[in-house]
């Protein structure tokens, strides 16, 4: 998923990732809206912790800032 889904973090796939992924794992077929779901789902869980912990008073200012970074990411992708 984090391969060929494209979606996550600040390292982009490059071809010879993927083509390291692909040499890997052998030929195979996508199913694109599969890969879809699973990743919104993964958006949605992600979301959801960060949400967890910036609500938490035990997360510390440094924490919650960088999870409030990041809450702020995922939700730019949902939209």
């Amino acid at each position: 998923m984090f391969v060929l889904g494209q979606g996550f973090g600040d390292h982009p796939v490059k071809p010879r990732r993927e083509a390291l992924f692909r040499q890997g794992y052998g030929p195979l077929q996508v199913n694109e809206e599969l890969l879809s779901f699973y990743g919104q789902e993964r958006n949605l869980d992600d979301i959801a912790d960060f949400l967890s912990r910036i609500l938490d008073p035990r997360t510390s200012p440094e924490a919650r800032a960088n999870d409030l970074h990041w809450l702020t990411r995922n939700a730019e992708m949902l939209t």
